[in-house]
């Protein structure tokens, strides 16, 4: 034990001695909790929360540290399916179904007690029929796992984070979020503003350190003014004007409206910008296409899945 926590607790030893465990003998006289074993987190697992949005079960196969809120579920030795299997039930239309019976709503959540996951219903494998489903479910398991992983990886450029946990996805995009778009440009293609050639301004006598940004204001071209502007005005009344192109300068606004109550210095170091005005289109329809094409796999494997469940369980929904 660590000696300053130690002396610590020393402190309150008498009081501590005194709890039902202690005094029993079945945990010593510092122990706070029932420990869990370091087993139950590592390796292969299912993951649920106490409070999901529907059945939505994840897979884990490292070392997965979860607080009191979540539910991990592993397969006894003596157990012949498969996890995967069995994740693959669990996240089916027919245990959705069970749920939706079984289970308890608390406003738009469902409550997982320990009781309702201690008896989901999954079907043990008998027959030679029932072991073809088996497989073929644990195979599309694994390519869910492929098209899942590069949904993930795409989440950065998705607005709203809550779109990937869907399981069957609409031919619509999310809105993005342009600012990480535009960092994942890099160097070649966007740089801060105030390394940024596309962008004009000027300064006078205003000092970036001074100036706090309060109000955002977009000025359209105009018959004798063929580039946009972006008027910045700070709490002090001054005004810093950005020229660029009109894509450029929406943009811009966009990004800089975040940026209200801190410093025209931090504006120009810190918000990034393409350098070409149809970069950022170009990049929106790459990250679309993408999107489109993951979520079309993943609820083509869900459709699938579920298909399959209701054959093992008899049932059509």
């Amino acid at each position: 034990m660590y000696p300053k926590i130690l002396r610590h607790l020393q402190k309150y030893k008498p009081i501590l001695e005194n709890k039902r465990e202690a005094q029993e003998g079945k945990l010593p006289w510092y122990s706070m909790h029932w420990a869990r074993t370091k087993d139950l987190f590592e390796g292969e697992k299912i993951v649920v929360s106490k409070w999901p949005m529907s059945n939505d079960f994840g897979y884990s196969n490292g070392d997965f540290y979860s607080d009191a809120n979540t539910y991990i579920i592993k397969k006894k030795p003596a157990i012949k399916e498969s996890l995967k299997y069995i994740l693959a039930v669990l996240n089916s239309s027919v245990l959705r179904f069970y749920f939706e019976c079984k289970g308890s709503r608390r406003g738009d959540k469902y409550f997982f007690p320990s009781e309702l996951c201690e008896k989901l219903p999954i079907k043990p494998i008998k027959t030679k029929d029932e072991q073809k489903i088996h497989d073929k479910l644990v195979e599309l398991v694994d390519e869910m796992i492929i098209e899942r992983t590069k949904l993930l990886n795409l989440t950065p450029f998705i607005g709203d984070k809550r779109f990937i946990d869907n399981k069957y996805f609409e031919d619509t995009i999310p809105d993005f979020d342009e600012k990480e778009i535009v960092h994942n440009l890099g160097w070649s293609a966007a740089r801060p503003i105030k390394q940024n050639d596309s962008i004009k301004y000027s300064l006078g006598t205003i000092e970036p350190d001074n100036f706090v940004l309060n109000k955002v204001q977009l000025i359209e071209e105009t018959l004798f003014e063929k580039q946009s502007s972006l008027r910045l005005v700070a709490a002090n009344g001054n005004i810093v004007e950005l020229h660029a192109d009109l894509k450029i300068i929406e943009l811009l606004k966009q990004l800089i409206e975040d940026y209200r109550g801190h410093t025209l210095k931090e504006i120009l170091e810190d918000v990034e910008i393409p350098l070409k005005p149809n970069t950022m289109e170009t990049k929106k329809k790459e990250i679309s296409g993408e999107i489109k094409s993951v979520t079309k796999r993943i609820t083509q494997l869900q459709n699938k899945m579920d298909e399959l469940v209701m054959q093992l369980y008899d049932v059509k929904l």
